[in-house]
């Protein structure tokens, strides 16, 4: 839905306009109404669409904790935590990212503020998108350890035996060869 009014925009006349302080083609903040709907479509609509995805998940998630045995209570503790814990760091980082753009656009409407502030705001939404895709990457438990051994230069082993465990090992890879190995030709055997 929000594609769809995202691309409507471009076909309005006063959406994207040249300004000449930034010399870009850009959501205008000269027309509030504009500037205003696009806070809410990339900032304001997202974050309730994923706090209220993740309140199902939870939802569910308790639904399902009544029907099982109080057995495994210590397990659905800890996923329910890791859960809250994914809630919390993706609306946080959403939040981070589009409030300065929201909040220039309403203190632009009352005083105007200069294009660099306006420029920042701007740039919170992109730095924080590559944050949030980050973040999505390193909460995923098998890709944070691949990626943090390819960084110490090492070569994960996950034997076939393992492959359901959550259990890895690590070779480090040597990564420059100063020693020099003499090697012994033996006569051929005719």
């Amino acid at each position: 839905m929000s594609g769809i009014i995202a691309v409507s925009l471009l076909i309005s006349p006063g959406a994207y306009q040249y300004e000449d302080e930034s010399r870009v083609c850009t959501l205008t903040r000269k027309n509030f109404l504009i500037s205003f709907l696009s806070a809410i479509i990339i900032f304001l609509f997202p974050m309730i669409t994923i706090t209220i995805l993740y309140g199902i998940i939870i939802w569910h998630i308790k639904q399902h904790n009544r029907i099982h045995l109080r057995s495994t209570n210590a397990w659905r503790l800890k996923r329910n935590m890791k859960v809250f814990k994914n809630i919390f760091i993706f609306t946080s980082i959403l939040g981070i990212g589009g409030t300065p753009y929201l909040i220039s656009t309403i203190v632009n409407r009352i005083v105007p503020i200069p294009w660099p502030l306006y420029s920042i705001s701007f740039l919170s939404i992109a730095c924080t998108s590559a944050v949030g895709s980050i973040a999505i990457l390193f909460t995923n438990e098998q890709a944070r350890k691949i990626i943090c051994a390819k960084f110490r230069r090492r070569q994960l082993i996950i034997p076939n035996a393992t492959m359901n465990k959550k259990s890895v090992k690590v070779n480090q890879i040597a990564t420059y060869h100063h020693k020099i190995d003499e090697i012994e030709i033996l006569p051929a055997n005719n």
